[in-house]
Protein backbone atom coordinates (compact mmCIF):
# COMPACT_ATOMS: atom_id res chain seq x y z
CA UNK A 1 0.00 0.00 0.00
CA UNK A 2 1.08 2.96 -1.18
CA UNK A 3 0.04 6.61 0.99
CA UNK A 4 0.11 10.54 0.77
CA UNK A 5 0.38 12.59 3.60
CA UNK A 6 -3.34 15.02 3.45
CA UNK A 7 -2.47 16.71 6.58
CA UNK A 8 -3.01 16.81 10.36
CA UNK A 9 -1.11 13.01 10.10
CA UNK A 10 -3.52 11.95 8.31
CA UNK A 11 -2.58 9.72 5.14
CA UNK A 12 -4.63 8.05 2.20
CA UNK A 13 -3.81 5.30 0.21
CA UNK A 14 -3.02 6.27 -3.22
CA UNK A 15 -5.11 3.10 -5.09
CA UNK A 16 -8.35 4.80 -3.53
CA UNK A 17 -7.96 8.70 -4.98
CA UNK A 18 -10.33 9.22 -7.71
CA UNK A 19 -10.03 12.88 -7.84
CA UNK A 20 -8.21 15.35 -5.94
CA UNK A 21 -9.58 19.55 -6.87
CA UNK A 22 -9.91 22.51 -4.99
CA UNK A 23 -13.48 23.75 -3.18
CA UNK A 24 -14.30 26.58 -5.48
CA UNK A 25 -16.36 24.98 -7.91
CA UNK A 26 -20.45 23.76 -7.47
CA UNK A 27 -20.26 20.10 -8.59
CA UNK A 28 -17.24 19.68 -5.75
CA UNK A 29 -19.65 22.01 -3.02
CA UNK A 30 -22.55 19.49 -4.14
CA UNK A 31 -20.69 16.19 -3.71
CA UNK A 32 -19.37 17.34 -0.01
CA UNK A 33 -22.85 17.97 0.97
CA UNK A 34 -24.10 14.51 -0.51
CA UNK A 35 -21.39 12.75 1.33
CA UNK A 36 -22.28 14.41 5.05
CA UNK A 37 -25.72 13.48 4.23
CA UNK A 38 -24.44 10.07 3.67
CA UNK A 39 -22.18 9.94 6.64
CA UNK A 40 -19.33 9.86 4.18
CA UNK A 41 -17.47 12.99 4.32
CA UNK A 42 -14.01 12.57 6.28
CA UNK A 43 -12.82 16.60 7.77
CA UNK A 44 -8.99 16.57 8.61
CA UNK A 45 -7.87 19.78 8.26
CA UNK A 46 -8.19 20.20 12.76
CA UNK A 47 -10.34 23.41 11.99
CA UNK A 48 -8.27 25.08 9.37
CA UNK A 49 -9.74 26.62 5.78
CA UNK A 50 -10.70 23.95 3.66
CA UNK A 51 -7.58 24.14 0.83
CA UNK A 52 -8.14 20.37 -0.81
CA UNK A 53 -11.25 17.49 -1.29
CA UNK A 54 -10.38 14.21 -2.59
CA UNK A 55 -12.56 11.77 -3.41
CA UNK A 56 -11.74 8.69 -2.70
CA UNK A 57 -13.73 5.23 -4.12
CA UNK A 58 -15.97 5.50 -1.02
CA UNK A 59 -15.43 9.04 0.71
CA UNK A 60 -15.04 12.62 0.41
CA UNK A 61 -12.12 14.10 2.67
CA UNK A 62 -11.68 17.69 2.99
CA UNK A 63 -7.65 18.76 3.87
CA UNK A 64 -6.49 22.03 4.32
CA UNK A 65 -3.49 21.73 2.54
CA UNK A 66 -3.55 22.72 -0.95
CA UNK A 67 -5.04 20.45 -3.74
CA UNK A 68 -2.01 21.02 -5.78
CA UNK A 69 0.39 19.82 -2.95
CA UNK A 70 -1.30 16.69 -2.50
CA UNK A 71 -1.57 16.41 -6.33
CA UNK A 72 2.65 16.92 -6.63
CA UNK A 73 2.15 14.31 -3.72
CA UNK A 74 0.42 11.97 -5.30
CA UNK A 75 2.67 11.92 -8.47
CA UNK A 76 5.54 11.36 -7.06
CA UNK A 77 4.19 8.39 -5.15
CA UNK A 78 3.09 7.24 -8.52
CA UNK A 79 6.52 7.96 -10.08
CA UNK A 80 7.85 5.77 -7.52
CA UNK A 81 5.83 2.87 -7.82
CA UNK A 82 6.02 2.99 -11.71
CA UNK A 83 9.83 2.68 -11.65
Amino acid sequence: MKAISVGTDSYINTSEIILISGVNTNPIRNAIQEAKEKNRLWDVTMGRQTRAVIVTKSHVILSSVASETISKRFNEEESKCNT
